[in-house]
């Protein structure tokens, strides 16, 4: 028996008032979710620090915990191509640390590949930058 190629794409459209995310299974759509940005204390860009709840290996993506009621969702493509750098800053930052001298070591190096997999970067628990 021939198993069938399953093709997994998650569509986020962001507007002033509204967010909509549809996930469609080979071109079908699947699940539609609405989300008002009205009354929220954030918008996309900002910068948070977060735990890593979950990953989604199908999806190449994770949620994220920043604080709101709702965890954040993160694809892969979304830790930007200097993550290494951003998560040294992270595991190396702690409340006692002179962070002058951490913004001094902390080298950019190479950008992370553009076809990577989430799971080779992040892990349940994990802080970000995100």
């Amino acid at each position: 028996m021939e198993s069938e190629h399953q093709e997994k794409d998650l569509v986020v459209d962001v507007g002033s008032a509204e967010v909509r995310l549809a996930l469609l299974e080979n071109h079908r759509l699947i699940e539609l979710n609405r989300e008002s940005s009205q009354g929220h204390s954030f918008s996309v860009g900002d910068v948070y620090l977060g735990k890593v709840k979950k990953i989604l290996p199908a999806l190449n993506a994770a949620f994220v915990d920043i604080g709101d009621t709702k965890e954040a969702f993160v694809h892969y493509l979304d830790l930007g191509l200097h993550f290494d750098a951003f998560d040294k800053f992270v595991r190396e930052s702690n409340p006692g640390r002179n962070m002058s001298e951490l913004y001094k070591g902390i080298k950019i190096g190479e950008p992370i590949s553009k076809e990577g997999r989430i799971e080779d970067y992040l892990k349940p628990g994990q802080l970000i930058i995100g």
